[in-house]
């Protein structure tokens, strides 16, 4: 369940600075589209995609409690570095956001 709140923490911080709304938990999948739309690289998108599903399947577990813990251990990693990604990619946005003005 900490990998789903650190993962909708980290998409939640990154809406609130480019001006996206994200009041309900419905809203994350559109949030996350739009920050991928500004991902140059398609490993790196597939990357963050990957570990955003991850994420949810983790949170989804929480309460079906189906997978094994080595398997949850191996998520854990894929959702870490996913929320590297991100807060890498944000800092590229920042980036050009800076320099466009």
């Amino acid at each position: 369940e900490k990998a789903w709140g650190a993962m909708a923490h980290t998409l939640k911080a990154i809406a609130d600075e480019r001006g996206l709304t994200y009041e309900q938990h419905s809203q994350v999948r559109g949030i996350l589209r739009v920050i991928l739309a500004d991902v140059a690289d398609p490993a790196r998108q597939r990357s963050i995609r990957g570990g955003f599903t991850t994420a949810d399947t983790l949170h989804k577990n929480f309460y079906d409690d189906v997978h094994l813990i080595e398997d949850i251990d191996r998520y854990l990693e894929d959702v870490q570095y996913a929320i590297a990604l991100l807060n890498q990619e944000h800092g590229l946005w920042r980036e050009r956001q800076a320099s466009a003005r």
